[in-house]
């Protein structure tokens, strides 16, 4: 969305042919990867883990620390792992959501003349 902004604001004659369909679905495709691929890696380190309890988890819904009670092995690389995502994706985000934003700032900021100031 914030790139949609930028591209309207900064180059709106050329929006339809920056902006089109196949790259607004890279865009989202690019969105869901980031939120699904760094859930996998814990669950496929814990499918290898062994476990001193039943495989049962305390309910029906089955969330990551349920099965990581359970766990014998040494679960640091979980733990560092969920502590380095949050932290790192977090990061990205709000450096993908800001970039957008301080391009736009300075667009406007170069326009030369008060009268094309005020066009916008």
């Amino acid at each position: 969305m914030a790139f949609g902004c930028y591209v309207a604001i900064c180059y709106p004659q050329k929006y339809s042919s920056i902006l089109t369909s196949a790259r607004t679905g890279r865009i989202g495709l690019a969105a869901l990867c980031r939120c699904a691929l760094p859930t996998v890696p814990p669950f496929v380190e814990l499918k290898g883990l062994p476990f001193c309890q039943s495989h049962v988890p305390s309910h029906a819904y089955c969330l990551h620390l349920d099965p990581i009670k359970l766990v014998c092995a040494d679960i640091t690389f979980n733990n560092w792992y969920g502590f380095a995502s949050a932290s790192l994706f977090l990061t990205l985000v709000r450096i993908l959501a800001f970039m957008p934003c301080i391009l736009i700032a300075r667009a406007i900021l170069s326009i030369a003349s008060q009268r094309e100031h005020l066009k916008l």
